[in-house]
């Protein structure tokens, strides 16, 4: 199959009952343009995370990590060998939550020991 094909894909998103069919994914579409196009378009309003808690989505295909860090998402859907077969690709999308902003200065400063002992 070409990069210029274009696949049927069943986005199933953790953690939530919905499913997506996306019809017109071009195999020529980086992982990285199929990350932003979930993220910006196709996210479900029910979702408990919303778009501005997620710091980045990681997608599942038959088992393994499509993409992952940033300089992998750079490569295109065919590139990085989606199983096809059948009449849909099924990918998992499991959002990364944005760690929080407002962390404490206590709990990040290091408490020092209460051991006096002298080592000779």
């Amino acid at each position: 199959m070409g990069e210029g094909t274009k696949i049927k894909v069943k986005l199933m998103f953790a953690n939530t009952d919905t499913c997506k069919i996306l019809e017109d994914v071009a195999m020529s579409t980086t992982v990285r343009a199929f990350k932003n196009r979930i993220l910006n378009n196709e996210w479900p309003s029910s979702h408990e995370l919303t778009t501005d808690q997620v710091q980045r989505i990681r997608l599942f295909v038959g088992g393994k990590e499509l993409g992952g860090t940033d300089p992998q998402d750079g490569v295109t859907l065919a590139d990085s060998k989606v199983p096809l077969g059948g009449e849909q690709v099924v990918v998992h999308v499991s959002p990364c939550q944005k760690s929080a902003d407002n962390a404490s200065p206590e709990k990040e400063q290091v408490k020092s020991s209460q051991c006096f002992c002298t080592l000779l």
